[in-house]
């Protein structure tokens, strides 16, 4: 007899965020260099907050900057507290 294997979908709930990021990469337009600089570093996951049902990470260096989840976009940003979660950042991750 052949296994049965079987697959579902895991729910947020059942991932296990990690405990820190960091973010880095060459970056070559002069005009975005000095902006997506600050970006770079080590972020903490900030226990207990959350933003659309995702772990948000903070800045190690720089608390000002967050890295959160916009729904609306289907991306993650590097922005400031009070744009957790929306279309609107310093920077938004194409992979992560």
């Amino acid at each position: 007899p052949r296994p049965e294997l079987r697959m579902r979908a895991a729910r947020q709930h059942e991932y296990v965020p990690a405990d820190a990021l960091r973010l880095s990469g060459v970056l070559t337009k002069a005009a975005v260099t000095a902006v997506a600089a600050r970006c770079l570093g080590v972020y903490r996951l900030v226990p207990g907050k959350r933003v659309h049902s995702r772990p948000v990470w903070r800045h190690a260096e720089r608390g000002h900057l967050w890295m959160g989840y916009s729904a609306a976009a289907k991306k993650w940003f590097v922005q400031t507290e009070a744009a957790l979660g929306d279309v609107a950042g310093v920077a938004f991750l194409d992979q992560f």
